[in-house]
């Protein structure tokens, strides 16, 4: 179903006129139905019977609506042009569509676009894709997008996710063991606004468990990535799974988003090839303000020794030439000074803030065997352009334990400007070992003066270890998606999400669709708030037989459809 709704603003001449009246625009909307490949579901045109179109911004107290008539046949006209009176012009609005089957309070399909601009008197086109609301659409991909497990992903400026790499095959080697293998190199970028995903060529290497991270460089958008490894073990019965660092990789490459091409690091101004100090898979990486990434973990796990305590920083204004000028990037030289208190393998890592002098800070949780360090603070140095390298501090935190592949979500301030954390899942370790997740969340507080407090929830699904959760727009709110519970080496987390206003996660209700159940999955909130879900591991014999990758979105039920509504 492709429906071009035209919402047509009220321009009456003596509002325009007036000078203190607020300028008035149109917004046009193409929205395309996406029908799900896993399923031979009732289409839109079929099942719809009710359209609502909301158009919301932080420039008003309300929101303007217009639903086309209950039962009308014009739901499935090619155009409709609908009257919604006065969009007021400006940056911030926010164009939802909703779409009801007969009876229904609930909507059944969900589009949305936010920061849609709208100028004055004039008509501003907004393309969206529709997805059924509350459950999983199965996208069509290329046929080279085979199952893989530990891809990597990444937003770009525009809103289109790019995805890379992840194994492709496993291997039984006789002991009750699997060897993970056979990194891909392809590459892929799915666009939300046609819902297509297309293939536009290979990384310069084969990579599994590597990171991405997108900047936006004044020369141009890049997206660097970093590390990975050739092969990984699984073996159920303990933690299942383990890296050798001669199997990691330290080199990092770069994709142009203008020419949508990989290339190598290459060679500094000296003649060396480019790449980190370490061999890192698994690493956490982060843009700081300045464009400047930081790389941290990437080794065995659950170790403590000092090899894996260096983080690295790459720069855009790295590797000049003998005066000084005409950096190309790089990493930078800090002769080995940023250290962290701990090694942190197997860590979280999530941005603190942004300070009024334009530095980053960062917050590095788990991957550590030191109940002291199990948070650690980075504040990036004011000088680090003349090689100043800026500093960890370490923090014991009460109550929250020693976890292995957790994640860390960004949730609203505080009051009094604490910031908040929703910290989930993770292995634990314990008497020398790594034991199952436990039954609980942690809401981690980091206050003006950098104490750190968990509050501790009693969450059994937050029980899982290699998933996902990622965070709602508004940080009200997240979903919890796939990775292991326990170490038997089957992928059987499924979804739930978190309320931040009442503390619970909650399953999805009886009749919902479930999620089928994976591990090492990609996951990306788009620009429509729904959740782009890429690859993933469901158990090691079934990554060799060749079939299609699961490549999803969900619009979880607990995504805000009413955005007039107060938030919490």
């Amino acid at each position: 179903m492709t429906t071009r709704i035209l919402f047509a603003a009220v321009l009456a001449f003596g509002l325009v006129a007036c000078a203190d009246g607020p300028g008035v625009g149109a917004v046009g909307v193409v929205a395309t139905a996406l029908q799900s490949t896993c399923e031979t579901g009732t289409a839109p045109q079929a099942s719809v019977d009710r359209v609502e179109v909301r158009v919301t911004g932080a420039s008003r107290d309300t929101g303007l609506t217009v639903t086309l008539a209950s039962g009308s046949a014009s739901i499935t006209a090619a155009t409709q042009d609908v009257s919604l009176g006065s969009v007021p012009a400006g940056l911030d609005n926010v164009v939802t569509v909703l779409g009801f089957t007969p009876g229904q309070d609930t909507p059944s399909w969900f589009g949305r676009r936010r920061e849609v601009a709208v100028a004055q008197d004039r008509t501003t086109e907004v393309e969206m894709v529709l997805t059924r609301y509350g459950a999983f659409t199965c996208l069509a991909a290329p046929q080279t997008f085979t199952q893989r497990a530990f891809p990597a992903s990444v937003v770009l400026g525009d809103g289109r996710v790019l995805f890379t790499g992840g194994f492709t095959t496993s291997t039984d080697k006789g002991d009750g063991s699997f060897e993970l293998g056979a990194p891909a190199r392809n590459a892929y970028l799915y666009d939300p606004a046609k819902g297509e995903t297309t293939e536009i060529g290979s990384m310069t290497a084969a990579r599994a468990g590597h990171a991405m991270v997108y900047l936006p460089l004044a020369g141009g958008e890049k997206v660097l990535v970093f590390g990975g490894t050739n092969r990984m073990t699984m073996k159920a019965g303990a933690f299942p799974f383990t890296v050798d660092t001669n199997d990691s990789l330290n080199s990092y490459e770069i994709f142009d988003v203008t020419t949508a091409t990989f290339v190598e690091a290459g060679l500094d101004r000296s003649g060396n090839p480019k790449q980190m100090l370490l061999k890192r898979a698994f690493p956490t990486v982060g843009r700081l303000f300045d464009n400047t990434v930081l790389i941290t973990g990437g080794g065995k796990w659950p170790l403590d020794a000092a090899n894996y305590n260096i983080a690295e920083m790459w720069a855009p204004y790295a590797d000049k030439d003998a005066n000084g000028e005409n950096p190309l990037g790089g990493l930078l030289n800090l002769a080995n000074s940023l250290v962290l208190n701990r090694q942190h393998n197997g860590a979280a890592m999530a941005k603190l803030e942004d300070t009024s002098q334009g530095l980053s800070r960062y917050l590095v949780v788990g991957g550590t065997t030191d109940a002291d360090a199990v948070v650690e603070l980075f504040t990036q140095s004011s000088k680090q352009e003349e090689g100043a390298s800026g500093a960890f501090r370490s923090r014991a935190v009460a109550g929250l334990p020693l976890l292995f592949f957790p994640t860390i979500t960004p949730l609203v301030e505080a009051a009094d400007g604490s910031k908040r954390f929703l910290v989930a899942g993770g292995a634990v370790y314990q008497s020398g070992a790594l034991a199952a997740p436990q039954a609980k969340a942690w809401v981690l507080s980091v206050d003006a003066a950098d104490k750190v407090t968990a509050e501790a929830i009693d969450a059994p699904c937050a029980a899982r270890f290699f998933h996902k959760t990622i965070g709602s727009f508004e940080a009200d709110s997240a979903v919890l998606l796939g990775g292991y519970t326990d170490f038997t080496g089957v992928a059987n987390g499924g979804a739930c999400a978190f309320d931040f206003a009442t503390r619970t996660f909650t399953t999805p209700a009886a009749g919902q669709p479930e999620f089928y159940a994976r591990a090492g999955h990609a996951v990306e909130r788009l620009i429509d708030d729904t959740l782009l879900v890429a690859g993933g591991l469901v158990d090691a014999p079934g990554l060799s037989d060749g079939s299609p990758g699961l490549l999803e979105l969900y619009a979880p039920p607990s995504l805000k459809t009413n955005l007039e509504q107060p938030q919490q």
